[in-house]
């Protein structure tokens, strides 16, 4: 690096020939890291999209604001999150305005001491010079600053300190044994605080509630944390903070339709539309928004509106598989067989993991009659789907499909598997009750048939075959 060359190396001469062989040989440097910063922008933007354009000036500002964060945040790391919102309101003059003062002051002592501690212009020009494609000029997402962007550029602080502390205690007699017994206790505060600091990185639940906690206003954090608890089914929390999300920022459609589609989850569909609809006023282009809007009208029952909106969905982004899913099941509740095995298969073509997707395509498929690709479809979705419950739905209805291509014993042995996955299952109890008693294993039979009767009264089916094995069956 340049302030290298100027020291240790002490390589920068006034010769015009020596200062531009220096620069020549930088070159491949400064590549590596234009692409690095290209790279960056590209995959911010990808995870964590700006929710507006922030002004260059504002920008600018943030950046002067930044550095002195860092700086403070290098001294003194507590209170550190993994992300750190815009301030809502625009930042303070005075603020902008101080920090500017120290950067200023700082390197004008630094440069005034360039000759006789010429390690202090160089870790100060480490520091603020390999921040400042990280430092928010170029805007690459919703945060401001973020601290996992200081690993190298801290080099340069720890060089001014470290030399500074050598030139500080130069004439004392023990400074060896003083300097020692200080860095062992720095390094043993900075050794703890790491160790507390990386245990809030256990999940996605810890790493955002303490986000939550040392930030204030993180709508972000705030609409992350309800998306992990909302994975895990705690609903009635996830709706909580993404309603506090909303009261920080109103206006960001992502949190509206989230808030929406955990809304439906919990079966509150009025209230849901209203948040969704909210999202697509305020961007009408957000698939996702249109998706879940979809799955409001299926479960009240449109399920012609419901396809627009899933349609409008997928124009917006053709990559998006659950949207092509969600039409295959409006579709095929609309009796369109042909057009649902068509909006599967783009699905399954998108994400050819998803255990749901196959199922349900296995599902149409078999439907139409085409057993062979159903059972292709439920052996790919058992390979993946790690929940019982569904994995015995699989099993069930791959036996059904297996039965109807004349395949008796493979077919008894995934209903047989079905039971064993989940015994509380009585439509693979009655399956399994009635293929055994063709066979004429009777006492087995009807042991399977009372089980499926017993996990479901009203179960006609079951009924019908006791009563064909002669099994009295009250009503």
């Amino acid at each position: 690096m340049a302030d290298t060359d100027y020291w240790p190396l002490r390589r920068v001469r006034d010769q015009w020939s020596v200062i531009r062989r220096l620069i020549l040989e930088k070159i491949p440097l400064f590549v590596l890291s234009a692409a690095s910063c290209v790279a960056t922008i590209l995959a911010q933007k990808e995870a964590f999209a700006p929710i507006r354009a922030v002004p260059v000036q504002e920008r600018l500002a943030n950046a002067v604001i930044a550095y002195v964060e860092y700086l403070g945040q290098a001294i003194y790391p507590a209170h550190l999150a993994v992300l750190y919102p815009y301030p809502e309101g625009g930042l303070s003059v005075a603020e902008v305005v101080l920090a500017l003062l120290v950067l200023v002051t700082m390197s004008v002592i630094f440069f005034v001491w360039r000759k006789t501690c010429p390690f202090a212009l160089t870790g100060w020009l480490w520091f603020v010079g390999m921040l400042v494609p990280m430092i928010g000029i170029v805007q690459v997402g919703s945060q401001p600053r973020a601290d996992r962007y200081t690993y190298l550029p801290e080099i340069g602080l720890y060089i001014l300190v470290t030399w500074g502390a050598m030139r500080l205690f130069d004439k004392w007699r023990h400074k060896r044994e003083v300097l020692a017994i200080a860095a062992l206790f720095i390094i043993g505060v900075f050794v703890t605080l790491s160790y507390f600091q990386t245990s809030y990185w256990l999940n996605s639940e810890t790493l955002w509630r303490h986000t939550v906690d040392v930030t204030s206003r993180n709508y972000i954090a705030q609409n992350n944390l309800a998306g992990t608890l909302l994975e895990r089914g705690q609903l009635n929390d996830a709706i909580a903070n993404y309603r506090e999300a909303l009261e920080i920022k109103p206006d960001v459609a992502q949190v509206q339709s989230n808030l929406g589609n955990a809304l439906l989850r919990e079966g509150n569909v009025e209230e849901a539309i209203v948040h969704l609809q909210k999202a697509l006023q305020i961007d009408p282009a957000y698939a996702e928004a249109y998706n879940h809007m979809g799955s409001a009208l299926m479960k009240k029952g449109q399920a012609g509106e419901a396809i627009a909106h899933y349609q409008k969905a997928v124009q917006l982004n053709t990559s998006y598989a659950d949207a092509y899913n969600n039409l295959g099941v409006a579709f095929l509740r609309s009796g369109q067989v042909d057009q649902a095995i068509a909006d599967y298969k783009k699905a399954v073509a998108i994400n050819p993991e998803s255990a749901e997707m196959q199922y349900n395509l296995g599902n149409a498929l078999a439907h139409q009659g085409n057993w062979a690709d159903a059972i292709a479809c439920y052996q790919a979705a058992f390979s993946t789907e790690r929940d019982s419950v569904k994995a015995a739905k699989i099993r069930n209805n791959l036996a059904a499909a297996l039965e109807k291509l004349g395949k008796s014993d493979e077919a008894l042995e995934q209903f047989r598997q079905a039971v064993q996955l989940n015994g509380n299952y009585p439509e693979a109890h009655c399956n399994l009750g009635r293929m055994l008693a063709q066979r004429g294993r009777r006492d087995e039979a009807v042991a399977h048939l009372r089980e499926a009767l017993r996990l479901k009264p009203g179960y006609e089916e079951a009924r019908k075959q006791l009563r064909e094995l002669g099994v009295t069956v009250p009503q």
